[in-house]
């Protein structure tokens, strides 16, 4: 058998927002509002999706505020900003490639996860995320690296740094923030890929490579996408670190070589990135 997924049960869960002890030998907790501008007073625009980090140390959140930053230039409807516990400071996520201070604007962005060190999956419909864009787009997936300031298309094509031919979805990123899980209707991530279902497809991203690969695949074929995609919205994604394993949420009945589906319903399947 060809494919290395397996059906499996799973349970998952998600962080939304923390509390932070205080030093009192009572340990009471605290209440820490993060969006909100340097000098303490709030944003003066609604903030929203907060990720955290597994450390606690930094927040990822999506606002329409324009004075989260000092001298944020043309916002955009929604932008990314992420918020360092740390060092107490804000920076500008969904910026324009050539300024971190102005956004990327027109578009929307979106959080989708976080991990250590900061390192942030977002989504934006927004152009000039990477240098040489002008116009607007569906929606792609980017990585943003705090240690260097740079964003980084991931819904590339494949051997190429130009947007896809498709919509993509940020869905999970591992902890050592080497490997994403990126939903996607585009059919030229991967060299060599057949892809008729018109739907969302699962893909790995791999940082040190900056390439994609194919998970939901059929069970007889690496290069064959499903013949049903995957919620690329709702759709439950967990990936462990380093990207050994996925698991997620499919329609689709042919997954697993010889699999027999008709309960016309989203199963559970396990990818294994060693042997695919």
């Amino acid at each position: 058998m060809m494919s290395g997924m397996v059906a499996r049960g799973v349970m998952a869960g998600a962080l939304v927002w923390s509390m932070l002890p205080t030093t009192s030998s009572a340990q009471s907790w605290l209440n820490s509002p993060v969006s909100r501008v340097q000098a303490g007073d709030a944003a003066n625009a609604g903030s929203g999706v907060p990720k955290i980090s597994p450390d606690g140390r930094y927040v990822a959140f999506n606002s329409g505020a324009d004075n989260l930053v000092a001298g944020q230039v043309d916002p955009s409807e929604t932008d990314v900003f992420l918020f360092d516990r740390q060092t107490q400071t804000m920076t500008l996520v969904s910026h324009a490639a050539d300024d971190p201070l102005r956004s990327s604007s027109p578009g929307f962005s979106q959080t989708k996860a976080i991990a250590s060190g900061g390192v942030v999956l977002f989504d934006s419909t927004a152009p000039r995320l990477i240098a040489g864009e002008t116009a607007g787009y569906v929606a792609n997936s980017f990585l943003h690296f705090p240690a260097t300031g740079s964003n980084r298309l991931i819904s590339h094509v494949a051997g190429d740094s130009t947007r896809s031919n498709g919509e993509c979805r940020g869905r999970a990123i591992d902890q050592s923030a080497q490997f994403a899980v990126i939903a996607c209707t585009s059919t030229n991530l991967q060299a060599g890929i057949t892809d008729n279902n018109g739907q969302h497809d699962l893909y790995l991203y791999r940082v040190g490579w900056n390439d994609n690969t194919l998970i939901t695949h059929a069970g007889n074929s690496l290069t064959t996408a499903a013949d049903l995609g995957v919620d690329a919205f709702n759709g439950q994604v967990m990936v462990t670190d380093f990207g050994h394993y996925v698991a997620f949420t499919s329609r689709a009945t042919n997954l697993v070589a010889g699999q027999s589906d008709g309960n016309n319903a989203e199963d559970v399947f396990l990818y294994e990135k060693q042997t695919g």
